[in-house]
């Protein structure tokens, strides 16, 4: 089961290979979850298609903002 919901924004922490479009840091809007043929979990992403042959990109790369904010938060309250 994914971790992301439909319409949930994520950002991208490991594009990866340039060719697929991913660009770290982007924000992202999750069209579809589902589990692609190797049964790994993956997205398909409002704002890009995925390079032919692929279907979707793998969840892997992506984390919610709501993630992102709490590290982003606890690292300023350690500096």
């Amino acid at each position: 089961m994914s971790k992301f919901n439909s319409l949930e924004k994520v950002t991208c922490v490991r594009p990866g290979d340039p060719q697929n479009g991913l660009v770290k840091g982007n924000i992202y809007t999750i069209y579809r979850c589902f589990v692609d043929a190797g049964d790994n979990d993956a997205v398909e992403l409002i704002e890009l298609d995925p390079p032919s042959p692929l279907k979707g990109f793998l969840a892997f790369r992506f984390e919610k903002l709501a993630e992102i904010k709490t590290k982003i938060e606890k690292l300023e309250e350690v500096n």
